[in-house]
């Protein structure tokens, strides 16, 4: 073997997989927990609707509620995506120290 081949193997192992995952597994919970305090912070109350039937209410409070859960669901994804690759990247730690 060469020692530009060498090089190539040593440059991805477990370690820099490991470090990589756990990157891209705190980037996801970070990003996630920014855009929840950032929702928090800037929700504003429901309007109460003045002078509208009772379907009309209805309506507006909705869309509202379908707003909510699409933020709700994007949050809970990144912080199963965020948990799964945690979970896999200290794995391949501790699989790396038990080697040695």
């Amino acid at each position: 073997m060469t020692e530009v081949e060498v090089k190539k193997r040593e440059f991805f192992t477990r370690k820099t997989a490991a470090v990589t995952l756990l990157i891209i597994g705190l980037a996801f919970l970070i990003i996630s927990f920014a855009f929840a305090i950032n929702v928090f912070l800037n929700y504003k109350p429901l309007e109460k609707p003045l002078g509208l039937n009772i379907s009309d209410a209805l309506i507006s409070i909705s869309f509202d509620i379908i707003d909510l859960v699409a933020k709700l669901a994007f949050l809970g994804a990144c912080v199963w995506i965020g948990a799964i690759i945690l979970k896999d990247s200290v794995e391949l730690f501790r699989e790396k120290s038990e080697a040695k």
